[in-house]
């Protein structure tokens, strides 16, 4: 899986909303808004409060 976006892609998104989702409900759980590779630092900030809330869900998003 791809834990970065390119330069070319951040430069044509600017500012992105994301959502996280429980893979077995499909349930949302965070809805962020973003800007560069934001959308992943969720998911290796083991810091992150919400990647110690949903580390189990967020393994697979």
């Amino acid at each position: 899986m791809n834990r970065q976006f390119s330069k070319e892609v951040i430069n044509k998104l600017k500012y992105y909303v994301y959502i996280y989702s429980d893979p077995e409900t499909e349930e949302i759980f965070y809805v962020g808004k973003g800007i560069g590779n934001r959308v992943f630092s969720h998911l290796i900030d083991s810091d992150d409060p919400l990647y110690k809330t949903h580390k189990g869900q967020m393994a697979t998003a």
